[in-house]
């Protein structure tokens, strides 16, 4: 007769999360390769298997080690080495995914550079890192190819969208976009691959390497580069193969490759277990819905924005009851939101509701989901899920820094074999986001506010640098925005808000609220309305001295809410 594990009352102890997943699931050799060689291993027998959609055009497994191995002799034809960074500002085309496999074969770094970064940014980037060899689309070097200089760059590779389209495609492309004249230096992605040409290029990468950096958002400060290993991004695509992604099925990638989530969720995961991955070229967030629109899709894992513009853009028609999963993250997925989402789902014949998922960069996107499928319901309202199989949670106190029970509120910090290396040239800030515990072990502390329940499912609450303090009758108040604006969202008429602190002096602020209201609403009407629910929902040291009207939030490059441009047009109320 077996006994249940009596539980001590801590989520890092019991992991009582554990329950929900296999035996095989838990005891499942970590690889120790590169993202290259994983690649391969998952994949050598299953060659003539499709991989790539694009733009109509498929790609088998074949064609793309075969592309992936073009690319490494072409890189060694310019001299790239062991060590070295290849800067890369892009979109999700398949250049990028054979560059990425390609730099991880023969040891080198793809450093990952917003595709909105400005030349100043480029440039601050490419002298940082060193690079001789900077990649990005032709649409995008026109406006910055005059603005920058560097002493290290040798070459550019100008990538189009018509490089890997169907011939047909590309040339209806080409007709309507003529390629830009190269000047010494500029290659195109032909003369680019004909660098490779007799050479060699064996595997030279190991487990242990740098193989991907990718940048934070800079919502809170200045970007700051994150260093992931290959080891890192193989485990965060093993944890999220047992979230029930099966071989063959089609998943839709629309995730940029210059953030963490694009890179293990939208490229290696997929890939790596023989998906056939549909390639979103999306600019914009609503240009997912004309990927949908073509595709039968077995898989979405989208941003919650991109999520919502599809949801508002699918023609009525189109049918969802092939949809396996669908699972957002990036930003806050709000009651309202998530209800809208789930009643689209519906409308469409989708048999399944919307999941939820929480990444950080600094654990390679890789931390805890929810999941919501015909065949497995692990989620409860409210939360972002269980942590993933390989990842511990604890809770600690934000100002002692000692774990807390279950179901109490603090810092949630994060014990994972995909945390990142640390910042490039930055250990002021790796140290403080990197901490060893008590126990010997390296963890993330996240920033965020939560707490986790007896099963494991964890809520967030708020975020430490998002904490505000305010000061009445003597006594100072930690007032999190996130509190109230759940409480507001409930009324109908307020459709999104966000609450920053607007300076008094250095250490105390008043609040201030920025409100889109639903279309049609009388802001008038809704701002006494507002007004009165705050006296009677609120403590005084809690309510907002003045409600502010916009037509939008303002977002950052990542599609999250940027409260410092908020903070900063508050100081000029």
């Amino acid at each position: 007769m077996t006994t249940e594990k009596k539980l001590t009352g801590y989520p890092s102890i019991d992991k009582p999360w554990l329950k929900y997943y296999s035996e095989e699931a838990k005891n499942a050799k970590m690889p120790e390769c590169t993202i290259y060689e994983y690649l391969w291993e998952n994949n050598k027998d299953h060659l003539d298997d499709v991989a790539l959609i694009y733009f109509n055009r498929k790609i088998t497994y074949k064609e793309l080690f075969e592309n992936i191995d073009k690319t490494a002799k072409a890189f060694v034809g310019l001299g790239v080495k062991k060590g070295d960074f290849v800067t890369i500002q892009s979109l999700s085309l398949p250049q990028v995914i054979y560059m990425i496999y390609a730099l991880s074969k023969i040891g080198a770094v793809a450093n990952l550079i917003y595709a909105t970064s400005t030349p100043a940014e480029v440039t601050e980037s490419l002298n940082e890192t060193k690079s001789k060899i900077y990649v990005t689309i032709d649409s995008i070097y026109e406006k910055l190819k005059t603005q920058f200089k560097t002493p290290y760059l040798t070459k550019t590779i100008i990538l189009s969208v018509a490089d890997e389209m169907s011939s047909l495609l590309k040339f209806g492309f080409n007709l309507k976009n003529k390629s830009p004249k190269l000047n010494n230096g500029e290659l195109s992605w032909k003369a680019f691959l004909n660098c490779g040409v007799n050479k060699e290029a064996p595997v030279n990468g190991k487990n242990e390497d740098l193989v991907v950096m990718v940048y934070t958002g800079g919502t809170t400060g200045k970007s700051k580069g994150v260093m992931l290993s290959n080891y890192n991004l193989n485990v965060a695509a093993l944890q999220y193969l047992y979230c029930g992604f099966e071989r063959g099925k089609t998943y839709l990638s629309v995730l940029p490759p210059f953030i963490a989530f694009g890179i293990t969720v939208s490229m290696h995961m997929p890939l790596s277990f023989g998906m056939q991955t549909v390639l979103g070229v999306c600019v914009d967030p609503a240009d997912i819905a004309g990927f949908v629109e073509k595709n039968t899709i077995n898989y979405i894992v989208c941003g919650t924005m991109q999520a919502e513009k599809m949801s508002m853009n699918l023609s009525e028609k189109k049918d969802l009851s092939s949809l396996i999963c669908f699972s957002v993250g990036g930003d806050v997925l709000t009651p309202k939101l998530e209800s809208n989402l789930n009643d689209f789902l519906k409308q469409h014949n989708s048999k399944i509701k919307i999941a939820q998922g929480y990444a950080m960069s600094e654990t390679s996107a890789s931390t805890a989901c929810s999941s919501y499928t015909p065949d497995t319901i692990i989620h409860r309202n409210g939360t972002i899920g269980i942590p993933l199989v390989y990842t511990n949670i604890k809770i600690v106190d934000t100002e002692t820094n000692e774990e807390l029970p279950y179901c109490q509120a603090g810092e949630i910090c994060i014990e994972t074999p995909c945390t990142m290396m640390g910042y490039y040239q930055n250990e002021e800030e790796t140290a403080n986001i990197l901490r060893k515990h008590n126990d010997g072990k390296i963890w993330v502390h996240t920033g965020d506010i939560g707490s986790v329940d007896e099963d494991g499912f964890i809520k967030i609450t708020g975020r430490i640098k998002r904490m505000i303090m305010t000061f009445e009758n003597g006594v100072f108040h930690k007032v999190f925005p996130k509190l109230l604006e759940d409480e507001y969202l409930k009324k109908d008429s307020v459709k999104a808000i966000s609450i920053v602190g607007k300076p008094i002096d250095e250490t105390t602020s008043t609040l201030i609220a920025f409100v889109v209201a639903e279309n049609g609403v009388d802001t008038e009407k809704l701002n006494s309305e507002l007004v009165s629910f705050t006296k009677e929902k609120f403590e005084t040291y809690e309510q907002p001295s003045k409600f502010v009207f916009v037509e939008k939030l303002p977002l950052t490059t990542i599609g999250k809410v940027d409260y410092r441009a908020l903070e900063k047009e508050a100081e000029r109320l």
